[in-house]
């Protein structure tokens, strides 16, 4: 996008925290990590028992689900019986989320780039999407680049 436009310099992301309403406000202790294990697109999606490994190999604190459907929310209770979960929060209260917690960890979806707008310290897992095209990494932030099922490069 930036040659097409022959704009060269650099990208930098600002900061831009929405305005709440006091009654919308998620209140969790701290420390607390954000987790969203979903996207629309099946093929975005990191397997969620490969996911839950993952976050056994870490010494974590509480983990919080941001789920985007039914059927997200059934998966994450299916691993996790007990978890701490909100169903399609307003994106305000979901970014006033992240702002308070220590990681969010997300797959190449809504959740890690609203996270990145903020400047929380972000996880992200990319699947067949380029990660350097679609995520600016920061200093707050981690990208690990999966691969296709199919063997395709989404540039």
């Amino acid at each position: 996008m930036q040659s097409a436009f022959n704009d060269l310099e650099a990208f930098t992301t600002k900061m831009h925290l929405l305005n709440i309403a006091e009654k919308d406000k998620i209140h969790i202790k701290n420390p607390f990590w954000v987790i969203c294990p979903g996207s629309r697109w099946e093929n975005k999606i990191y397997p969620f028992e490969k996911l839950k490994k993952l976050l056994e190999l870490v010494d974590h604190p509480q983990l919080v689900f941001v789920t985007g459907s039914c059927e997200e929310t059934k998966k994450v209770l299916e691993y996790y019986p007990n978890a701490l979960y909100f169903e399609k929060p307003k994106f305000s209260a979901l970014q006033h989320l992240m702002k308070d917690s220590e990681l969010v960890i997300g797959m190449d979806s809504l959740p890690i780039h609203l996270s990145e707008s903020i400047g929380a310290k972000t996880f992200a897992l990319f699947g067949p999407s380029n990660s350097s095209v679609y995520f600016p990494e920061s200093e707050r932030s981690f990208v690990f680049q999966g691969v296709c099922p199919y063997n395709k490069t989404f540039e």
